[in-house]
């Protein structure tokens, strides 16, 4: 990390996360320790042509198959006999019922890696977390969920990057 990118990150110190596991230079071990988060901080909005890029945070709810089966199937969705099927078969009935894409991630959850099921991440563009804040609001009544979607951090990208890449 050169002066310049340094520089940046101590600019936006009033922003910056009070995880130290979140925050740049946090070692790989630590950095599987974060918490979920009800909201993004500004700081972790991944920044247009500035480097360096923030970890990759997912924003979903962590996959219940019991549950995802169970309330896609009684709204009447086609459910396959096969219980690795059937929580595909179910959330791609999600899905068209929210009128967005959803994503399987693996994420780490407090030390443990765990699936959520993802509406958008950080590295996504501004109209993309808008439109997936919108599906967000219809996943949640569907599911009757009681809280809204959470920040999880990646498992593939836990960590400050010059050059992210997704896969």
């Amino acid at each position: 990390m050169d002066d310049q990118q340094k520089a940046r990150i101590r600019g936006f110190a009033r922003s910056m996360p009070k995880e130290e596991c979140l925050k740049p230079g946090a070692s790989y071990d630590l950095a599987k320790t974060a918490p979920a988060m009800p909201k993004l901080m500004p700081m972790l909005h991944k920044q247009i042509l500035s480097e360096p890029f923030p970890p990759r945070l997912c924003y979903g709810y962590i996959l219940d198959d019991d549950k995802f089966i169970r309330v896609a199937w009684e709204l009447g969705a086609t459910i396959t006999d096969c219980s690795g099927i059937a929580t595909h078969d179910a959330v791609e009935y999600f899905e068209e019922q929210i009128g967005h894409e959803l994503d399987f991630a693996q994420v780490w959850l407090e030390g443990k890696d765990t699936i959520i099921i993802s509406l958008c991440s950080n590295w996504d563009d501004d109209d993309d977390l808008k439109k997936a804040a919108r599906a967000a609001r219809k996943l949640k009544a569907i599911l009757g969920e009681t809280e809204k979607p959470k920040w999880f951090l990646d498992v593939l990208h836990p960590q400050w990057t010059v050059k992210p890449e997704l896969w």
